[in-house]
């Protein structure tokens, strides 16, 4: 679609599209998109659009510190922006030690990351000696102190002069991750208490709730009948909704599951958007493995991929057939269903006064969000279905598991064949002369 600007007719009877009824907030009064007129003004609107940093594709964020328009986090966390990004970063750090309060788990959680901190490239005997000494003047600083009636530059004093050095390595070096512990994905354990169907105004007042991202997202509780969205759903939906479940995953724990921060709930909504056809186009999935494969290559291709774990989208899959099986028993769509309505209440998340969003990508995202809801009334009237597909969601991933093997042994032998794993990869040895003279 042209990235020139949009004119929509906002009057208009709702249609049925892509199997669902939309309404005609959606669509103008032809069911057409046609470019604004003006020439001018549509290039100003481009130049305008374009990310400060990288001067190449469409802004979608504004700089908290310094509104610079950027246009995902590698531009954000790049160099022209480093010294910006990182005093937010440690504004960031130290309002969410002060988060902590005084209780037991939030001395334990930030006396944890001071201990990384001074774990970090340290070793041999003299240093776990100092460790000890350290760990216990660490428990002494924090013992009986109320972190959340703290500055922050009161918490920054409370490190020391070396702490304070290795803190703001890390920053440096792009490897604050390391502090942080890895999320445990909330549908990876079964049991515990269930949290109860909540309006959007309670999911709204919880939202900011650390702990939160612990627990099984609230279910929206105004799932609307399916048959008033569509009166003979496809079969195929069912497709779609792997698909959206995936890029749900995936993108969810590369942010290591924090949606604290509004700003992460909205590059992760552009981002699932990003990996999910199902969601952002008129995409039809003739099977799981369709549908699979297709978010397996946006994840492959996307800019959250890193190399060096590269099974991270297929774990994803796995994760895709836990969210189907659910609790089982009664409860089998409780987790497909907290997850959409996760997913719907983001994708609905404004911006800001000062953020703007092009026409093109709101019409998007409240696009998606519609199929999010016809999707919760599909899993809400459809539990049935969903263990065969969670079945066939794990069958997909064994196959794709085996693949991932083969090519990972082929890889290795060809390492080794042109010089060794691990080692800077050499060409193919040339062959030999086939036909040799003799003296």
């Amino acid at each position: 679609m042209s990235e020139a600007a949009i004119e929509i007719s906002t009057a208009t009877p709702a249609v049925v599209t892509d199997g669902i009824i939309l309404t005609g907030s959606c669509i103008d009064s032809e069911e057409l998109i046609r470019p604004a007129g003006g020439g001018g003004d549509e290039s100003a609107l481009r130049s305008a659009a374009l990310c400060g940093l990288c001067l190449l594709n469409r802004a979608r964020y504004t700089c908290p510190r310094c509104n610079a328009p950027y246009c995902t986090l590698a531009c954000y966390r790049g160099n022209r922006h480093r010294t910006c990004s990182e005093e937010f970063y440690k504004t960031e750090v130290l309002e969410h030690l002060g988060q902590s309060r005084g209780e037991e788990d939030g001395r334990r959680r930030v006396e944890e990351i001071l201990m990384r901190m001074k774990e970090m490239g340290e070793g041999g005997e003299e240093e776990e000696e100092e460790e000890e000494e350290g760990e216990g003047g660490v428990a002494e600083r924090l013992a009986g102190l109320d972190l959340d009636s703290l500055t922050e530059e009161e918490m920054w004093e409370l490190l020391s002069e070396e702490e304070r050095e290795k803190f703001e390595s890390l920053l440096g070096s792009g490897n604050m991750g390391a502090l942080v512990p890895e999320w445990d994905p909330w549908w990876e354990r079964h049991g515990g208490k269930q949290v109860e169907d909540v309006d959007e105004r309670d999911a709204n007042q919880t939202r900011g709730d650390d702990k939160n991202r612990d627990r099984i997202p609230a279910v929206w509780s105004k799932i609307p009948p399916l048959s008033s969205l569509s009166p003979n759903p496809s079969p195929l939906v069912r497709y779609t909704l792997v698909n959206s479940l995936f890029s749900y995953c995936f993108c969810l724990k590369r942010l290591n599951g924090d949606l604290s921060d509004r700003t992460a709930r909205l590059e992760f909504g552009s981002w699932v958007l990003e990996h999910s056809a199902g969601l952002a186009e008129p995409r039809v999935f003739s099977s799981g493995s369709e549908a699979l494969q297709s978010g397996l290559s946006a994840a492959r291709t996307g800019p959250l991929f890193h190399r060096e774990d590269r099974l991270a989208p297929l774990r994803a899959v796995l994760d895709v057939a836990r969210l189907l099986r659910g609790r089982g028993g009664t409860e089998v769509s409780r987790y497909s269903l907290g997850a959409l309505s996760e997913l719907r209440r983001i994708l609905g998340e404004k911006r800001g006064e000062e953020e703007e969003e092009e026409e093109g990508e709101r019409r998007r995202r409240f696009r998606a969000r519609k199929k999010c809801e016809f999707l919760l009334a599909w899993v809400s009237e459809n539990g049935a279905e969903l263990p065969a597909l969670s079945l066939e969601v794990q069958q997909e991933y064994r196959r794709c598991l085996r693949e991932e093997r083969e090519v990972g042994e082929g890889r290795a032998m060809l390492e080794r064949s042109w010089g060794g794993e691990g080692k800077r990869r050499k060409e193919p040895p040339k062959q030999g002369k086939l036909i040799q003279e003799l003296d």
